[in-house]
């Protein structure tokens, strides 16, 4: 207090010997008029009195400042408006806005026609397919969630037509940034699919499978749709660098798939594709990360393996679908079950015969589902005893058109299938599915 009373005492001198200064006559505004009589310059009239209100105006400020500071009181600023600009357009500084993922910007009625499609975890997840602007224009696109496939954003795809060479277009991640495009050529981001830069082998890639910083990967030479001597190549910094593997696990026909459970333990299950020839198959098993490689016994009938998929656990669950003896949009599914890695099998009945074998996933070591072209989503909870189809818990869709084709789980209760436009996803083990467009 005794700080504030000095402070006002200093002022009130301070007014003081300014007024002294200037020293305005009492009578100032008679002797304005009378000077004005006599014919005086307007100038210095106009001198003398803008002199005058000015030592009035620094005596009000002065006491009010001095008022003030002794009752604490702090004047509210005025903002001063612009020249030519009202006060409503003086801009507010506002914070940063937080990058969230936005609906795909795509024409009206036009979806992207989805490919193929990996998730990392419940949250994160990319698409890969094709928008056609003309018939034979269809380049190559990539969409990413981030809230579990409810909502998809563009990112950036290498420049590649989705639609043209051998093999199809597939698309892995390991991590929510280090991700492979493959097919006809071998692609890899480390950026989450932002930047894309051509890695391995010039060869075309049948299969990729990530663990970690390993990645094995299946090259072949594929040429109008027939790909033949089929190698495993190894890459043990994510894809940078790439060998051909000192051990080769045996392979038939013109396919192959990797079916990877750990840094040590997996699968290379290869078969004919095409009908009409001498249909055969083939699996081999590593448990020393590739090194050697074990034949085991051939897994699929003779009058299967145009189509075959795989899907295993850590646990030792292995499950091959081997598809054959096709016509009028339907196919035999063989269903073979090991649960001690390939070593022993079992032979439930087959697979309902609509549709044509597509995909293979589990969700634990006796629930599997199974998608197909032309096919509903079929899901077994039994081991293969017996299968049924999700229409009525949310996939829905037209068998007259491609059905569904695409299933992933990556724990026992998130998972996802996908239709042509349109992506499903579950959060409770497959009980409820939501959708949307892609």
């Amino acid at each position: 207090m005794a700080k504030d009373f000095d402070l006002e005492d200093r002022l009130r001198r301070y007014a003081q010997a300014f007024r002294r200064q200037a020293n305005p006559p009492a009578n100032l505004a008679g002797t304005l008029m009378a000077r004005a009589s006599e014919g005086r310059r307007p100038a210095r009239l106009i001198y003398s009195f803008a002199m005058a209100a000015g030592v009035v105006a620094t005596v009000a400020l002065v006491a009010l400042g001095a008022w003030q500071l002794r009752y604490g009181k702090v004047p509210s600023p005025v903002a001063t408006p612009l020249i030519g600009l009202s006060p409503t357009a003086t801009p507010t500084p506002s914070a940063s806005p937080t990058p969230t993922a936005t609906q795909t910007p795509r024409p009206a009625g036009a979806p992207m026609q989805l490919i193929d499609m990996t998730f990392t975890d419940p949250a994160h997840g990319w698409a890969i397919g094709s928008l056609c602007s003309q018939a034979n224009n269809c380049p190559l696109q990539l969409r990413i969630t981030t809230d579990g496939g409810k909502s998809w954003f563009a990112a950036n795809a290498p420049a590649e037509q989705a639609l043209v060479g051998t093999p199809e277009w597939q698309v892995r991640f390991v991590s929510n940034q280090v991700g492979y495009l493959y097919g006809p050529r071998l692609y890899r981001t480390t950026d989450g699919g932002q930047t894309w830069a051509s890695t391995g082998p010039a060869h075309a890639t049948l299969s990729l499978a990530a663990n970690g910083n390993s990645v094995w990967a299946i090259e072949a030479d594929c040429n109008q749709g027939n790909c033949v001597r089929m190698l495993l190549y190894t890459s043990s910094d994510q894809g940078g660098t790439w060998t051909r593997a000192s051990g080769q696990p045996a392979m038939v026909g013109a396919q192959a798939q990797l079916i990877r459970v750990s840094d040590r333990t997996g699968w290379v299950l290869s078969w004919s594709t095409i009908s009409g020839t001498s249909l055969t198959s083939a699996l081999a098993a590593t448990h020393d990360g590739g090194r050697s490689w074990q034949q085991l016994v051939r897994p699929c009938a003779p009058a299967t393996s145009i189509q075959d998929t795989g899907a295993a656990l850590p646990d030792g669950s292995l499950w091959i679908v081997c598809g054959g003896d096709h016509a009028m949009g339907q196919e035999r599914k063989q269903i073979i079950v090991s649960h001690d890695g390939g070593l022993h099998w079992n032979f439930p009945p087959d697979a309902p015969l609509p549709g044509f074998v597509g995909e293979l996933a589990l969700s634990g070591p006796s629930h599997a589902w199974l998608t197909g072209t032309r096919s509903p989503l079929y899901e077994s909870t039994n081991g293969g005893a017996s299968w049924t189809t999700a229409d009525n818990r949310g996939v829905i869709v037209d068998l007259s058109g491609p059905g569904v084709t695409h299933v992933v789980f990556i724990d026992p209760q998130h998972g996802w299938a996908a239709s042509d436009h349109v992506v499903y996803w579950t959060s409770d083990g497959g009980a409820h599915w939501g959708h949307t467009a892609i």
